[in-house]
């Protein structure tokens, strides 16, 4: 579970980061029942990817 721990402990800044240079190198959203492309907020990857590293890290059936 070395992904899932390192984000876990990772300072909220280098989160951030991650997510800045992801979105400059990659689109980062969802599409709505339209299919229009609707670009997510840092913010919210960054609480995205902090509740999949809880989830790895509290449920023993699964990986990273």
């Amino acid at each position: 579970m070395g992904l899932a721990a390192a984000i876990n402990e990772a300072p909220e800044r280098h989160l951030d980061d991650l997510v800045s240079f992801l979105n400059s190198e990659f689109a980062i959203g969802t599409l709505d029942s339209e299919d229009n492309f609707d670009k997510s907020d840092a913010g919210d990857v960054v609480s995205a990817l902090k509740a999949w590293a809880y989830m790895h890290l509290n449920d023993g059936s699964q990986g990273d």
